[in-house]
């Protein structure tokens, strides 16, 4: 799996083109609300953990172990890379997660416009 930041990329927001274009502001919002939940996680990880098993109903210590010991890794930089993305793809193709045809598109402008919104 491609690296980025020293970690290995096993998350983002994958949509649907024909639902970005008639949905750009539910896009937007899921985005928005992804920052606002990695500042929590970043600022408060307890808190965070709290919700996270209240929602999920994981067991609290499986969570917490992922979040305090770095398995699942939060940071603000979410802006895809073009080169980071076409490692990805040809991960998942080689998986048979995708097929030869799919070739997904970077939109940076969601994660960009949420990077500023969320201070």
């Amino acid at each position: 799996m491609p690296i980025k930041n020293g970690h290995y990329v096993g998350d983002g927001t994958y949509v649907r083109d024909d639902f970005m274009a008639a949905h750009p502001d539910i896009v937007q919002d899921l985005i928005t609300v992804q920052v606002k939940a990695i500042d929590l996680i970043l600022r408060d990880p307890d808190k965070a953990i709290d919700i996270w098993t209240k929602e999920n109903g994981f067991p609290r210590q499986v969570i917490e172990y992922a979040v305090k010991q770095k398995i699942s890794v939060f940071d603000r930089n979410i802006v895809p890379d073009k080169s980071t993305v076409d490692a990805y793809t040809a991960f998942l193709k080689k998986a048979e997660l995708l097929k030869d045809t799919d070739n997904p598109k970077i939109e940076t402008k969601f994660a960009l416009q949420a990077l500023k919104d969320v201070k």
